[in-house]
């Protein structure tokens, strides 16, 4: 791993950290985070170009995804059940790890939720932190 490599993972991590802190305490999360989120994470596979195409699939399938559940339930219940921030969330960390990461993030992402959900008790709750800390985990998955 290059330095180059280095300082672009630790920027997407501090990124992260920022959206998980933010998301928790205001429930929402800012498009420039979302938005240095994605370009950190192209920038960083763009020298390979089979994950290159991976991480645009990523991108398409991660925000798209969650816009398609999010239609879905504003059309049949009228109710927003998860936010665009979160679509976008999702985008960059698909596009950090690609498009077959897509649905072990949502899967860990919606694990936490639950545990943390039998925890505390809480009736709503930022789904943003839950996707960050899956990343990480798949992150640590992969390097070990």
């Amino acid at each position: 791993m290059s330095l180059f490599e280095l300082i672009l993972i630790s920027s997407i991590f501090c990124c992260l950290l920022t959206i998980t802190i933010f998301d928790y305490k205001h429930q929402w999360i800012p498009d420039e985070l979302n938005g240095l989120l994605i370009i950190l994470s192209l920038v960083l596979v763009l020298p390979n170009e089979v994950q290159t195409i991976s991480s645009v699939y990523g991108i398409l399938f991660g925000y798209g995804g969650i816009y398609l559940i999010r239609l879905f339930f504003l059309q049949i219940r009228k109710v927003e059940v998860i936010g665009l921030g979160d679509a976008k969330l999702l985008a960059g960390i698909g596009a950090w790890f690609g498009a077959f990461s897509i649905s072990y993030i949502v899967f860990m992402a919606s694990l936490f939720g639950i545990v943390a959900y039998i925890f505390h008790r809480q009736r709503q709750s930022a789904f943003g932190p839950y996707l960050c800390l899956s990343a990480y985990t798949f992150f640590w998955y992969q390097i070990l």
